[in-house]
This record gives structure tokens, sequence and C-alpha cells, in this order.
């Protein structure tokens, strides 16, 4: 029988369950993570217009085949 897809390979590093608050709230420490987590969608959706918004992109460059700009989504990983 061959191997569930999962399981092909076996160099896979298990990492600790993380909840990701980091990547959407700013104030994280001391909220319970799932209330935190229900209550995004709701902001987002209560002003949309702001939440998905972006600042005009003032620093693109096109070289030959490829656009470049930065990010205005900022996330721990910068």
């Amino acid at each position: 029988m061959k191997s569930p897809h999962t399981k092909k390979e076996d160099n896979r590093i298990v990492r600790p369950f993380a909840w990701g608050l980091e990547f959407v709230s700013d104030h994280v420490n001391g909220h319970d993570p799932r209330v935190s987590l229900q209550s995004m969608p709701r902001r987002a959706m209560a002003d949309s217009d702001r939440f998905y918004s972006l600042p005009p992109i003032e620093d693109y460059a096109l070289a030959e085949d490829q656009l470049t700009w930065t990010s205005a989504i900022r996330t721990p990983s910068d």
C-alpha cells in the first residue's frame, strides 16, 4: 500500500501550535486568542474601507519584467 502524501517525506519539522495573533493585532498580550480571532472579522467588516485601503505606492520600480514595491503590510518577519 502506498503511503499517504502527508507521510511521503519524513523530514518535517514539528512546531508547537501558535495562534498567529501577531499577524492580526498589534497588541496580543493578555487577550484570549479566541476572542481576538473572533472579533477580527467583525472589526474588518465594520470599517472595511479603512481596513482594506492602502496608502499610495510611491516606491515602485520596474526592472525589465519585474515590478517591485514596499509592502504596506507590516509583519513580525519584516
